[in-house]
């Protein structure tokens, strides 16, 4: 069953995101839902079997104890967080 959220945001970043849902064919609240599906999945992502990533994971050392997911959302919020100097 769903349920109704309501999110207060800025009026530019609510224009960008429904050109960014229009564009891929989606509603928003699709988009914040696989989201937050993502980031809030049990599962920890590992690469996929043979592939370069996997040869290359562990390779270097990190003094992060930040899962892959923590990673991911901190990343995402710097990339689609506006910037209210930039003008």
């Amino acid at each position: 069953m769903k349920e109704k959220l309501t999110l207060s945001i800025d009026k530019e970043t609510k224009k960008r995101a429904k050109r960014h849902a229009k564009a891929m064919g989606k509603s928003i609240s699709e988009i914040v839902e696989e989201y937050f599906n993502e980031i809030s999945s049990s599962e920890e992502w590992s690469p996929p079997e043979g592939s370069v990533v996997e040869k290359l994971a562990g390779s270097l050392p990190i003094d992060d104890n930040r899962s892959y997911k923590e990673i991911l959302a901190e990343e995402l919020q710097k990339k689609y967080t506006v910037d209210e100097d930039s003008d």
